[in-house]
């Protein structure tokens, strides 16, 4: 749960923060440089503040319950890992297809970016719930 409120907090930041920057840079919508540094940056925001939530979380977790976190991690753990970043993939795949069909289609450029940043955002958030989802159902 952590982590979907993390990706979405981060989300909604980030988005706010880089699409101001480009309208302060004088449009969004041709310039795919921007597009493509969005992009860029996007993946390490990601990588970095999930390592800080998650740390935030243990830290948190640990003053509040005076117990820490278990290093083990089972069968069922990594199932319901391998399962969810399954899930992220076959998400992320069909954004992809998505963008490619776009430029298929004769859409501007930036329109292919769109749907790969729309694509991480969501394959981010089905890989998270769908952690929950089979740690709640019992793989």
């Amino acid at each position: 749960m952590v982590s979907l409120i993390g990706t979405l907090v981060i989300s909604a930041g980030y988005f706010a923060t880089m699409l101001e920057r480009g309208r302060e840079a004088g449009g969004l919508t041709q310039d795919v440089r921007f597009w493509a540094a969005f992009i860029l940056i996007l993946i390490p925001v990601y990588i970095g503040f999930k390592v800080v939530f998650h740390v935030v979380f243990v830290v948190v977790n640990t003053v509040a319950t005076r117990e820490e976190e278990p290093d083990i991690t089972d069968e069922f753990d990594r199932l319901v890992e391998l399962k969810a970043t399954r899930n992220f993939y076959h998400t992320f795949m069909m954004g992809f297809v998505l963008s490619l069909v776009a430029v298929v289609l004769d859409q501007p450029p930036y329109v292919m970016f769109i749907v790969l940043i729309a694509a991480i955002v969501v394959a981010s958030t089905v890989q998270d719930i769908s952690q929950i989802y089979y740690y709640r159902r019992g793989v």
